[in-house]
């Protein structure tokens, strides 16, 4: 089995700007951080689903995630990482 890779910081979907901000405070990204303040400190990342996250998850993609079979082989698949970043595998994230 092969041991968990080491990283100085580890950030999270669940607090994206946050970290974000502590990253780039971290690298004194000065002008970033100008910007972020200036577009009210809320980023908006590219994802899958296009540009409307909340939009494409509250039109169907929670209600597929959130089938007990599917919720079931993600668990399965992924439980080291469950287990390492202490999610639970049988709840779907409301953010």
């Amino acid at each position: 089995e092969e041991a968990c890779p080491m990283f100085d910081f580890l950030g999270r979907v669940e607090y994206f700007d946050e970290d974000m901000r502590r990253i780039l405070n971290h690298l004194n990204a000065t002008k970033m951080l100008d910007y972020l303040d200036s577009i009210g400190g809320k980023i908006m990342p590219a994802n899958s689903w296009g540009a409307d996250k909340k939009k494409s998850i509250d039109g169907g993609l929670r209600k597929e995630y959130s089938s007990p079979q599917v919720m079931q082989r993600v668990a399965s698949n992924y439980r080291r990482d469950f287990d390492l970043l202490g999610y639970n595998p049988h709840e779907v994230p409301q953010n």
